[in-house]
């Protein structure tokens, strides 16, 4: 069960290493702070909050204040100092980020005091402008040319061919902005409907929607990539996913490096789908993309363990052993801080079941610390299915149960989850009970149950049952 962490704690459990180390600088300028409490309750902090754990407050007060007796008066005044500077950190660090924010500060600035100069140099310095999302650029854009008009509308309100090419120049940005958000607003959509079956959720304008289709090739490139995946999306064209995957290698995506992790993510989930539906081809596709991908994953924190265990997994399925193992050495660094050991051991442990080597897979799982839901179910089944390779009837059936008992206390997962597991636990255990009656009726019409079931693992309960006809 998930802990009820403060405030303070949630910000923790999420900076990685390099933001802690930025927040202790930020700490030791006296502009900033003038307390060296704040710096022992950072550093406290930073080396003891974990995810899912709730933070022992008289541990950091006795840490902070010497042993000092508790006050918990004094505890939160300190606590809300610490999460004001926070604050202002990730302030600064956003707007270096969003550089739109930084234009509207300054220019508000500026214009209230009328310093002519600064406003000129502020509006000259457009082209030092980088950002790694396209919408974040082309938002830039508009507003860029939109304060420009705004001042030029104030400072040389005669000069009227100025005035009509910085107007053209601010509504040809705001078209293709608004173009592109109604493109990225669709296949987000379309993409939610797919993926929980559900209507189209809202009533969009489809004729504008024709009509950015038709007139792609007059937008930038990321603008007709989008409505490439957006007929990808809507009519599933085998022709349209290969077009796309062609075009990811393409020069001018390189500097939008998240809308080209946005494209390979919908180019992942077609592939997804068709695998879903018995293409196994297209397994090769998603390796091929995962690799492409890795390009991207440089810090830590690039990479959610969730997206980590997905790129193993495929790798697996296509017997990619060594890659695998070279994938987990190398990039297990970039998963967040508080994930690392857990991502390492459980994907390991993953590593050495399709090596067969399921004693070295067991002794991975156990370093396996069950903090969240998934560890706590997922690296049981893999016990669970070590044992049975192993014929280890004692260890299975203590580990089935231990997962039962785990089932019936765990609120966060979906009725529907918790069902197809303890099918799981039902199957492999009838499968071990009658392991060496030699039955080939009772295991056909196993069978025949299994196939017909929504249960987790069931390729791997087929291979077993096959094992024993």
């Amino acid at each position: 069960m998930q802990a009820h962490l403060s405030k303070l704690e949630e910000l923790y459990v999420h900076f990685t290493k390099i933001e802690k180390e930025d927040i202790a600088s930020l700490l030791l300028c006296r502009v900033y702070n003038q307390s060296d409490h704040l710096i022992k309750m950072h550093h406290y902090l930073s080396e003891n909050t974990y995810k899912d754990i709730e933070i022992d407050k008289y541990a950091v007060y006795a840490y902070v204040f010497d042993g000092e007796k508790f006050n918990d008066n004094k505890y939160r005044v300190y606590q809300s100092r610490l999460i004001k500077i926070i604050e202002k950190y990730i302030i600064v660090e956003q707007i270096d980020k969003f550089p739109i924010a930084e234009i509207n500060l300054l220019y508000k600035y500026y214009n209230e005091r009328k310093m002519y100069r600064s406003l000129t140099t502020l509006l000259k310095s457009k082209n030092n402008f980088e950002s790694k999302s396209f919408e974040d650029k082309m938002m830039y854009d508009f507003y860029f040319s939109n304060t420009k008009l705004s001042y030029i509308n104030t400072y040389f309100p005669t000069d009227n061919e100025l005035i009509y090419n910085t107007f053209k120049e601010n509504l040809k940005n705001q078209t293709a902005l608004h173009s592109f958000q109604i493109l990225s607003s669709k296949i987000t959509e379309l993409s939610f409907s797919a993926k929980y079956k559900t209507e189209e959720l809202f009533d969009f304008n489809e004729n504008a929607i024709e009509k950015i289709i038709e007139n792609k090739s007059q937008f930038d490139i990321m603008v007709q990539q989008y409505a490439s995946i957006f007929l990808l999306i809507k009519n599933q064209k085998e022709a349209d996913f290969f077009l796309l995957k062609e075009n990811i290698h393409r020069e001018e995506f390189e500097k939008f490096k998240h809308n080209l992790i946005n494209l390979l993510a919908y180019l992942k989930n077609y592939c997804i789908r068709q695998i879903n539906l018995g293409k196994t081809e297209y397994l090769n596709h998603l390796f091929e993309l995962n690799e492409f991908s890795l390009k991207f994953y440089i810090k830590e924190g690039d990479l959610t363990s969730l997206n980590f265990r997905n790129i193993v997994y495929c790798a697996l399925q296509l017997d990619k052993l060594e890659w695998t193992e070279k994938f987990i050495e190398e990039y297990n660094y970039t998963v967040s801080e508080n994930d690392q050991k857990n991502s390492y051991n459980f994907n390991y442990a993953r590593l050495y079941f399709e090596k067969k080597d399921y004693d070295k897979a067991i002794r991975q799982l156990l370093k396996v610390t069950y903090e969240d839901s998934f560890y706590a179910s997922t690296a049981r089944i893999l016990l669970i299915k070590c044992n049975y390779e192993l014929n280890d009837e004692f260890s299975l059936i203590y580990n089935c149960q231990s997962l039962f008992q785990f089932l019936n206390r765990n609120k966060l997962f979906t009725k529907e989850r918790v069902t197809s597991n303890l099918k799981f636990i039902n199957y492999v255990k009838r499968i071990q009970n009658k392991r060496l009656s030699n039955s080939s009726s009772y295991y056909k019409n196993l069978k025949k149950t299994i196939q017909e079931s929504t249960v987790i693992e069931k390729k791997w309960l087929l291979e077993k049952i096959d094992q024993l006809l």
